[in-house]
């Protein structure tokens, strides 16, 4: 779930954020410079409306540490804006992808991959493109998704090859072989490929 917080004590604004998009968001409002200390200082927002008409001190407290999760509005027709549109669902979207990286992430700690091999953030990267477009053929890995992650770490491809099978390598050495072989539906003791790993962990979250 994306989470949001709106900051303004104008209740036709408060009520346009609240109906401008038909995605599924747990908003915090702020409408005094209490509540703004509470929410600011409480936990971490992926989208912030900001009715720039409030008074409120110490702002730069959410632009320093949210920055471009920031939509500042000055009256309730801005929202209807294609610029303030795109933007809030570009922010919704990377949301929503972060999220689904965690969840990844989470999965392939609990498999037994560990988050001291930079293997494993190269395996959920390419995992989450996996998710984002699952119609991908056996050479794909090798011909595309390898080059992408590359290309995003300034890396070479066959040293995101070679650091996520060492990073699989080490999983299969640490993780408990009965919880192995239930999770891949293996019937003897057999380390997964990087491809089984892959599609294995995208249909489990």
């Amino acid at each position: 779930m994306v989470n949001g917080i709106i900051i303004s004590n104008n209740f036709n604004m408060i009520k346009s954020i609240l109906n401008i998009v038909d995605v599924e968001i747990s908003y915090r409002i702020a409408t005094n410079q209490r509540d703004f200390e509470n929410l600011v200082n409480d936990k971490k927002a992926d989208i912030i409306f900001i009715d720039s008409n409030l008074n409120i001190n110490h702002m730069d407290k959410v632009f320093n540490k949210y920055e471009s999760n920031i939509i500042l509005i000055n009256n309730e027709k801005e929202l209807t804006s294609s610029l303030v549109t795109s933007k809030i669902f570009e922010i919704i979207r990377t949301s929503n992808e972060n999220g689904k990286r965690d969840k990844i992430m989470t999965e392939l700690q609990d498999l037994g991959y560990s988050t001291r091999h930079q293997g494993t953030y190269y395996l959920a990267d390419i995992i989450a493109e996996v998710i984002k477009s699952p119609n991908f053929a056996d050479n794909n890995l090798q011909n595309i998704l390898y080059p992408l992650i590359a290309k995003k770490y300034g890396k070479s491809a066959y040293n995101i090859k070679s650091s996520v099978h060492k990073a699989t390598e080490c999983m299969y050495y640490e993780c408990d072989i009965n919880k192995l072989q239930k999770y891949f539906r293996f019937y003897e003791d057999t380390k997964p490929t990087v491809k089984e790993v892959i599609f294995a962990v995208s249909n489990n979250v």
